[in-house]
């Protein structure tokens, strides 16, 4: 599944509901912190992927639920980045090389240091 979503992501992004992807019913309206972790969690492990974090950017209504990710293919890390308005809505997926989300351009990074801990450790 990992290369497949790796190719779709590249084409285009990718929006999953919430209830293909956490089992959770398609009528929430406010999703809270815990339930984009929860869908978040449930998309990265559909497509094997590694969750990196998850933070939210905004206020009010406004505001969205952002995670990043990455899916290993033969050696390569390939970085996705999940959003979803606090408001409710669909999940999107998409490459963070082709999103224009300023999370996005720390993605990699963040993952250097992940590594670089975890190497120390």
């Amino acid at each position: 599944m990992g290369a497949e979503l790796v190719e779709l992501l590249e084409e285009d992004f990718l929006e999953m509901d919430q209830a293909e992807t956490a089992n959770l019913p398609a009528t929430i309206q406010i999703v809270s912190d815990d339930e984009f972790e929860r869908t978040a969690t449930g998309a990265v492990e559909a497509f094997s992927g590694t969750l990196l974090f998850r933070m939210k950017t905004g206020e009010g209504l406004d505001a969205c639920h952002v995670a990043t990710a990455f899916v290993d293919e033969a050696g390569e890390r390939h970085f996705v980045i999940l959003t979803q308005s606090v408001a409710g809505g669909e999940l999107r997926v998409e490459a963070a090389s082709k999103s224009e989300n300023p999370v996005a351009s720390i993605i990699p990074a963040y993952a250097d240091v992940l590594e670089t801990f975890a190497a120390a450790a």
